[in-house]
């Protein structure tokens, strides 16, 4: 029971958003990082929103992400159920 609790295709999803979240976090990130360049002179108001709105745009993409994941994602690949034994010698 325990194994199909960790073999289904939610956490499957989830495993696949958090690995794509790294390059899509770090390139939001990127993004905010140049838009605050550009604006170094505004008040702090106007860089505040921008990196709450980099921060919700982050959370988006990882929902986003999941979603399409979940619903879209051939689960093809068969887990590991035995693992062979390959001797060297001949």
């Amino acid at each position: 029971m325990l194994s199909e609790f960790f073999n289904t295709e939610i956490w499957n999803a989830l495993g696949y958003s958090i690995l794509h979240f790294l390059w899509q976090g770090i390139a939001i990130g990127l993004f905010a990082f140049l838009i605050l360049q550009w604006n170094v002179k505004s008040n702090a108001t106007t860089r505040h929103s921008i990196a709450c709105a980099a921060l919700l745009v982050s959370i988006a993409v990882f929902i986003g992400t999941f979603i399409i994941s979940l619903n879209t994602f051939d689960y093809a690949i068969a887990p590991i159920t035995s693992i062979e034994t390959i001797s060297l010698t001949s």
